[in-house]
């Protein structure tokens, strides 16, 4: 590190590079981080039930800034913002934007199917600024809206990631905070979430496609009971063809999709 602080203090005295000057200042003060996290964990290490489960592949000293905050949320995740190796720590000394984190954040939790922990990541900070007051809504069953600073798609991917299959019910909370209806379809379809997938065709009126989807479910499945009582209470647009008739424009409307699809 001497060496660092050396190059710092002879190599970039000039005003004229004051912007490289902050780029190495910058990193020594990351390095600086690295060894003192990575001192404290070894001597942390036989103790510490992650290290155990997830043992580090190399050493913390000399990575990248993603890979250190992902090293943080992976291990340290539950400390304090106080604590130099806690995840909000680094993403305050490191300028993490809001974006890398919760892209990181999510892919070190998705690891250990801390579920509940994702969601609190992707609550609104803009309703419930801090994680404390997020943990009393959660604690007396008042949820809060979830948003993602990237693409749902790519959420979904990031979930889907290490060969993990994440909970139906966790996947449906996350699904009705898509507020776009066509890709919400999409991804229910996509990760075989039936009650969103159903959710999504009622609050669109889409009854000649729901009683389609309907006819793939296995038959008296909890599932199956769903889509039926959605198309019993769902009008539905209705189903119309026009045709001429002695020159005359006539509007023929079709019956109701018959409901032989769940017999």
């Amino acid at each position: 590190m001497l060496g660092f602080f050396r190059c710092l203090t002879s190599s970039f005295s000039d005003p004229t590079l004051s912007t490289e000057a902050a780029l190495v200042s910058d990193h020594i003060n990351m390095m600086e981080r690295q060894l003192e996290i990575e001192d404290a964990d070894k001597k942390a290490a036989p103790s510490h039930a992650l290290m155990k489960q997830f043992p580090p592949r190399a050493g913390l000293a000399g990575q990248s800034t993603i890979a250190t905050l992902y090293y943080s949320c992976l291990y340290h995740f539950d400390l304090p913002h106080t604590n130099c190796a806690s995840p909000q720590s680094l993403s305050s000394l490191l300028r993490i934007s809001e974006k890398e984190f919760v892209w990181t954040a999510v892919s070190a939790l998705v690891r250990q199917s801390r579920w509940p922990d994702i969601e609190r990541v992707l609550q609104n900070k803009g309703v419930v600024q801090t994680s404390y007051a997020r943990g009393l809504l959660n604690r007396a069953g008042i949820s809060t809206k979830l948003s993602c600073p990237f693409s749902w798609r790519n959420l979904f991917r990031v979930l889907h990631s290490n060969g993990i299959q994440p909970p139906k019910d966790f996947l449906a909370r996350v699904l009705r905070s898509v507020t776009d209806d066509e890709e919400r379809l999409k991804l229910a379809h996509k990760a075989h979430v039936t009650e969103i997938v159903i959710e999504s065709l009622v609050s669109t009126r889409e009854r000649e496609k729901l009683a389609a989807y309907a006819a793939t479910l296995t038959q008296g499945s909890p599932d199956a009971f769903k889509a039926l009582q959605a198309l019993n209470n769902t009008p539905g647009k209705a189903l119309r063809c026009q045709c001429r008739s002695n020159g005359n424009r006539k509007e023929t409307k079709y019956s109701e999709v018959n409901m032989y699809v769940l017999q």
